[in-house]
């Protein structure tokens, strides 16, 4: 048996012909003897159900001619009882009477066995019936196994006639659909012969004519096992007890050819212990001569099978056992009491007992083996029993098997094959990526399925072809539906990511079906294992290729994504409760690296962070950071302290307070002690052909001289922040220019400090619009003329400026499309609070010239300028106390509009019976209004009680009175109502506010970081003039603009912070991410050493402590 051919059908489809063929079939096929000795069609075929049993069974059985072709037997199995083509063959013979084993021993026993059942496609044979060896394996396996076959001989088996078809002419289709041959199963010990075992799936009753014989099926189960062992089949015998015909059995198994693999269980007694001993003095047959062997080896026949009571018997087992051991290297001895599981042992014997001289098993069939019951050290001996070099077909062998243990989420089969060098550039080709994405998405616990619409699925097909078909088989997939084509996994993965999409072109997955390979095949592995939720796998392969930071914010937001799918779709809590715990790992995993690399190198950590990624659009990590709302990254001190360089601009100084900055602003000549970096601080930075900057004559001339590159330190870092073409912050350029000049002169320190400086900007702006809101306040409240004033005019001119500096942030947004720049823009609910005053501006503007509306235009201004007060809001993020209760008030606020959704039940409950009883009404809209305005300011004291206590005609609340009852009752309501409204219900909502302040202020410093973050970004790319005069910078970008349009350039629409690294720098950024990375990795592994090894001192800690009690007693 070179190798395992494993007969399959494809389509996963059973053979099956129609009833009638069958039923002719069956009568063809399927005989017994009658009583004058004539093959004749059989008279018991069917389905079973056991009665007395201690569940409800039912099997199928068939009563069949000891004679009977073996390849029927098998299409009966197959075709006809549809089961599953096997793939592992496990014979189980031994004791068929009294047979117990200790708790212990049968529970490792029944493990053991239970985890080679469950293995696709394993077929488990013994004798049935319900005593003995059979009776274990039947209760190991109930439930769990879908070919538990009993052969058992028809003329033992009690109540046998019970199973008989009285009306021999009913057909398969009525017999085996429509009716259950009840079977009443009893004590074996109270009536001869023995039961069939209820646990057991299908039963093969083989019949000579003979009554009570014992035996009868040996021949036909042999037959059986070597036909089906013929086919490819991996198959192994295993002995558990068992008398003299268990040594005819194994005898017959080591001589068939192929032999078959022999596992002995060795103290399970009589012949397996025989065997046992035989093969341990044949290992001593150095240290004892012949005789002395052959003198042991016949007083031990005598010891285990006393039943052999004749000199005749006893030579006759002697010889078998003597023919066993000569084959002895396909029999392998397994005590009960070892560590090591049943399952090993056999996986130990298959491999074993197939390495004969022509009976080796390929590698990739010994892989196949392995990786089906999850032994990669026993994969490992496999592969290291090999020779040093690996031939090429070992070579592809490694690769299927590969393919096989990402399909199987086999992380530990990974890393062994990956340490054997299997290069995953030429394995991992487009047609491997979809089987394995299809593969997955055809299980029915699978994510993915719930994210694919209407998908047309195609045929197994490339190099291996073979590998697909088989996985399929396994989990009965069709294989010529089941590669997900690659444009629906590209679709897939940017539905996941589409926060990190600059536009609907972006593709995260690279490259065509017709490729012979990606270029960066790790990430699309670790995309598949993220989305096919293999954490563990997901994890490993994160650690391959560069950019393994910017792939954990993939990996982190995919979970997320997948966490809103789950919630979707109801699937069970567990599944999104692990995934959120998979994203919260990736997101532990960002910051960790992160620390690690700020404490190895911080001038290469801010390198790391500024510099776009090849593999994810141009993207940093610091963008990826911002998308994915990851707090911790943003709040980290790495970022933080880039953060705070690039909020003073090119100023050295680092301890310059906000009142120095005030100071400063508001008297230049202080300026001038402030120190500025020089040109001979900075590298060289790349600024692209479309920035476009307002560049003094000087500073242009500067740009052409030739700039020497020097070493970067901490304080020295130079970042380039990239905007659109159009944007003035095409100022930076003249910032990156004048860190060129040799001698920064004290006009360039002011143009440096109120142009270029983000700080000074935010100042400049925040003053510029608390004068605007001075002028608006004034504006608002004074009595309107019919003509605009000066400073109304001036207020006009000075919001268009800000609706067009609305306009150009969605023009130069990030995106690429207009839907895309207005989702993004509008995304922020600050700018949602600009669209709504500046529409509610202009229409109060409108309405500010007609005589008739001026009124309401007055009312409109007074209700917008409230708006641009609550507006100023914004600048507090900048500050890290103040920031956090910002957050709080918006959070506040979501939770104080889903409070009042409760609050209106009770108030409409009690304004309309109070309403109702106090002041009967005609109707009209007062009587709704005053329904619902006394209730609202009951809550906030107001009763409304303003009766005179002299006035009989009128109630306390100033009702008119119309009955006796109607006020005693008003007052009890009333009571019960500031009960739920005023105790109850604002109780509630203080402690709703108390636990949203718990959880704002726990993250506080996160939060207020992390907002500051966003408006030094926003604050930094605005043009340096504040409006309305940042009119001019808008039309000269507008000039700008129609220049590039015209000369054909291509606007750069980014708005990140980037660092521009040359090739050298970039290697030299790529290794020291791979070093810390490795660096990380050690850590985490010591950390998970350290937990296992505690958990064992506290176990044996308590172990001694037991022994100590237990001695005391």
């Amino acid at each position: 048996m070179a190798d395992i051919n494993i007969n399959v059908n494809n389509n996963t489809q059973m053979n099956i012909q129609p009833t009638n063929q069958i039923d002719k079939w069956i009568s063809k096929h399927i005989k017994i003897l009658d009583e004058n000795k004539f093959l004749v069609k059989t008279n018991s075929f069917g389905q079973v159900l056991f009665k007395g049993a201690t569940r409800r069974a039912i099997a199928k059985f068939a009563r069949l001619d000891v004679n009977t072709n073996p390849a029927d037997i098998f299409k009966l199995l197959v075709d006809v009882w549809q089961l599953e083509q096997p793939r592992l063959l496990i014979s189980v013979t031994g004791g068929a009477k009294s047979f117990t084993l200790a708790p212990a021993l049968k529970y490792q026993f029944t493990d053991g066995l239970l985890k080679v059942a469950k293995t696709p496609g394993a077929w488990v044979i013994t004798g049935g019936t319900n005593t003995g060896v059979m009776k274990h394996v039947g209760e190991a396996l109930h439930g769990s196994s879908k070919a538990c076959i009993g052969i058992a001989t028809w003329g033992i088996v009690t109540n046998a006639k019970k199973l008989i078809n009285l009306d021999n002419t009913q057909t398969y289709s009525s017999k085996l659909y429509s009716a259950n041959t009840e079977y009443q199963v009893a004590c074996s010990l109270v009536q001869p012969g023995a039961f069939l075992d209820h646990n057991h799936t299908h039963h093969l009753l083989v019949d000579d004519g003979s009554v009570g014989r014992f035996g009868v099926e040996i021949p036909l189960r042999s037959r059986l096992e070597e036909y089906i062992m013929k086919t490819g089949v991996p198959s192994v015998l295993m002995v558990v007890e068992g008398g003299p015909g268990s040594l005819s059995t194994v005898r017959e198994a080591i001589s068939k050819s192929p032999a078959l693999s022999v596992l002995i269980i060795v103290d399970s007694g009589r012949a397996a212990d025989l065997l046992a001993y035989a093969y341990s003095l044949n290992n001593l047959s150095c240290i004892f001569n012949e005789k002395n062997i052959n003198e042991l080896l016949l007083e031990k026949i005598l010891e285990y099978l006393p039943e052999l009571n004749t000199k005749e018997k006893q030579v006759s087992a002697y010889k078998e056992v003597l023919e066993c051991m000569s084959k002895k290297e396909f029999i392998t001895l397994f005590r009960m009491s070892e560590k090591r599981g049943v399952d090993e042992a056999i996986l130990k014997a298959l491999l074993k007992g197939n390495q004969g001289k022509g009976n080796e098993l390929s590698l990739y069939s010994q892989l196949k083996l392995t990786l089906l019951w999850d032994r990669a050290d026993l994969a490992k001996e496999c592969i290291s029993l090999r020779s040093q070099v690996v031939v090429k077909e070992e070579e592809k062998d490694l690769n299927s098997a590969m393919i096989m243990a990402l399909a199987m989420n086999r992380v530990e089969f990974v890393k062994l094959f990956l340490s054997y060098g299997i290069s995953i550039q030429s394995l991992l080709t487009p047609k491997v990526l979809e089987f394995l994405y299809g593969y997955h998405c055809n299980n029915s616990h699978s994510i993915i399925q719930y994210v694919l619409k209407k998908v047309e699925y195609e045929p197994a097909s490339g190099d291996f072809k073979d590998v697909m078909e088989l996985l399929c088989s396994y989990e009965k997939y069709n294989s010529k539906s089941i590669l997900l084509p690659l444009n629906k996994i590209k679709s897939v993965i940017n539905e996941a990511c589409s926060i990190f999409k600059k536009s609907k072109s972006d593709q995260f997955i690279e490259g065509k079906s017709t490729d012979p390979e990606f270029h960066f095949p790790y990430k699309e592995l670790f995309f598949f294992a993220v989305l096919s939720n293999m954490h563990e796998m997901a994890l490993y392969l994160w650690r391959f290729e560069e950019d393994s930071l910017e792939k954990a914010f993939f990996g982190m937001q995919i979970n997320n994504y997948l966490v809103g799918v789950a919630q979707k779709n109801d699937l069970p809590g567990d599944i999104a409760q692990g995934l959120k715990q998979n994203a919260l790992e990736f997101q532990t995993l960002c910051t960790d690296l992160l620390d690690e690399c700020y404490r190895t190198d911080r001038t290469k950590t801010e390198q790391l962070i500024t510099c776009d990624s090849k593999q994810f659009n141009s993207h940093t990590c610091l963008s990826l950071a911002y998308l994915s709302d990851h707090k911790d990254f943003i709040s980290h001190k790495a970022v933080q302290t880039l953060m705070n360089d690039f909020w003073t601009g090119d100023i050295k100084n680092t301890d310059i307070s906000r009142w120095q900055f005030l100071i400063a602003f508001l008297f230049p000549p202080y300026i001038a002690f402030f120190s500025f970096y020089h040109k001979s601080d900075y590298t060289i930075i790349d600024v692209s052909d479309n920035d476009l900057t307002l560049e003094s004559a000087e500073l242009q001339d500067l740009k052409d001289k030739e700039v020497c590159e020097t070493d970067m330190t901490t304080e020295n870092l130079n970042y380039r922040l990239v905007s659109d073409s159009q944007s003035v912050n095409d100022f930076s350029a003249i910032n990156a220019s004048a860190k060129k000049v040799e001698k920064v002169k004290y006009l360039s320190k002011i143009m440096k400090f109120y142009f270029y400086t983000p700080v000074i900007k935010f100042l400049s702006n925040l003053i510029g619009y608390l004068l605007f809101l001075c002028l608006f306040s004034y504006v608002a409240m004074v009595k309107k003329e019919d003509k605009p004033s000066i400073a109304e005019w001036f207020l006009v001119v000075y919001i268009v400026s800000l609706a067009i500096e609305e306009l150009r942030q969605i023009v130069q947004d990030e995106a690429l499309t207009l839907e895309g720049k207005i989702a993004s823009w509008w995304s922020s609910n600050w700018n949602k609070l600009d669209a709504v005053a500046l529409s509610l501006f202009f229409v109060a503007l409108a309405l500010r010239f007609s005589p008739n509306t001026i009124d309401a235009a007055h009312v409109l201004y007074a209700i917008n300028g409230g708006m641009w007060v609550f507006r100023l809001l914004n600048v507090f993020y900048i500050d890290e106390v103040l920031g956090p209760y910002v957050v709080m008030i918006f959070k506040m606020f979501i939770d104080m509009c889903s409070f009042l959704l409760i609050l209106f039940v009770f108030l409409v409950a009690y304004g309309v019976s109070s309403a109702a009883i106090l002041t009967p009404q005609t109707g009209g809209p007062k009587m709704i209004i005053d329904a619902m305005f006394h209730p609202y300011f009951n809550i906030y004291g107001e009763l409304f009680i303003d009766r005179d206590p002299s006035d009989s005609n009128t109630t306390r609340f100033g009702t008119e009175f119309h009955n006796k009852y109607a006020e005693p009752l008003a007052w009890v309501l009333l009571g019960f109502y500031l009960l739920i409204a005023n105790v109850l219900l604002l109780n509630l909502l203080i402690a709703i506010f108390n636990n949203t302040y718990e959880e704002v202020q726990a993250n506080a410093e996160q939060i207020g970081k992390f907002e500051r973050y966003s408006l030094i970004l926003e604050y930094a790319t605005r043009p340096p003039l504040i409006p309305p005069f940042i009119l001019l910078c808008h039309f000269y970008m507008l000039v700008n603009f129609f220049k590039d349009l015209y000369l054909g350039k291509t606007s750069l629409q980014e708005k990140n912070l980037k660092r521009i690294l040359t090739d050298r720098e970039l290697d030299e950024v790529i290794e020291f991410e791979n070093e810390c990375k490795s660096q990380l990795i050690r850590k985490y592994e010591a950390k998970k050493k350290t937990n296992r090894d505690e958990k064992i001192d506290i176990f044996h800690s308590l172990m001694t402590k037991m022994d100590e009690l237990i001695n005391k007693k």
